[in-house]
């Protein structure tokens, strides 16, 4: 992508500093202002602001199709996934509809809502994005975690997954996915167990570790690429500043959830550090 206004091409890079900042019009060498139109940031801001930029090669993640705005470039981009991915994401839009069966290992009935929920989490991963599960205490975020985890498991048994939460709520995970999914096999990476050698010796699916003992074993954790990594009680991480912040960053998957239980945000800023963890490409709604 090139911006220019007349002769002068507008670096890329600066266009996004202005597009975050929310300003809409760019000094120019002559000292003269250059607009960017209502239309133009409909069409090109949100794949700037989101994007990785490289000189004047623009890297977007698939999920950003989801945040376009019709116009031109959500018409070209929007083949990049596929027509059948689009029509179960619109099945998904009706409450009446099941867009994915609950997976056989789950030992549970699960709510409406909670359906609705896990699937969500499946389709959105489909396309390399992540999910912030943002609902009070005792509606489900849990079991729907659960269910969302089973199922990926059930369809590739090699998959491995990294649970990081608060260390009094440890255990309370193992017993819910011992009560809910039965064939999942848990590993507490804590204290005197905090060996990765022992987990990949053992038949267990997922680790679970404290936000204390992920930022002192980052290093060691972020070397395996995970299937799924959950964030629970991701307000730990809403000061960015924290080294607990900034080593989640250093965690790679290819499917990453951070749950919140804080349903309704008046300014979308407290939630920035938990988004950062979804990205680069693993930005959810």
């Amino acid at each position: 992508l090139k911006v220019n206004f007349g002769k002068e091409e507008a670096p890329l890079n600066e266009l996004k500093k202005l597009l975050i900042s929310g300003q809409s019009s760019v000094l120019l060498k002559d000292n003269s202002i250059g607009v960017l139109t209502d239309e133009w940031i409909q069409n090109y801001g949100t794949i700037i602001k989101h994007g990785q930029i490289h000189k004047n090669i623009i890297t977007i993640p698939q999920w950003i199709i989801l945040a376009l705005q019709s116009g031109s470039t959500s018409e070209q981009l929007s083949p990049v996934i596929s027509k059948e991915w689009w029509n179960k994401w619109q099945n998904w839009q009706d409450e009446n509809s099941r867009v994915y069966d609950l997976p056989a290992g789950i030992n549970a009935e699960l709510r409406p809502y909670q359906h609705k929920g896990f699937e969500w989490m499946v389709l959105l991963s489909e396309i390399g994005a992540g999910a912030l599960l943002a609902d009070d205490m005792g509606l489900g975020k849990t079991l729907q975690t659960i269910a969302f985890l089973t199922y990926q498991f059930e369809i590739n048994p090699a998959a491995r997954f990294l649970i990081v939460c608060p260390a009094s709520l440890m255990y309370n995970w193992t017993q819910e996915i011992q009560k809910f999914s039965p064939k999942l096999e848990c590993y507490n990476y804590h204290s005197g167990t905090r060996d990765l050698q022992k987990f990949q010796d053992t038949k267990a699916q997922i680790l679970i570790c404290s936000y204390g003992t992920m930022r002192a074993d980052v290093d060691e954790l972020s070397v395996r690429i995970w299937d799924a990594i959950i964030l629970d009680e991701s307000h730990h991480v809403r000061n960015y500043n924290t080294l607990a912040s900034k080593s989640i960053q250093y965690l790679n998957s290819s499917s990453k959830i951070a749950l919140s239980g804080t349903p309704v945000m008046n300014n979308t800023e407290d939630l920035f550090p938990q988004l950062n963890f979804l990205l680069p490409g693993f930005l959810g709604t």
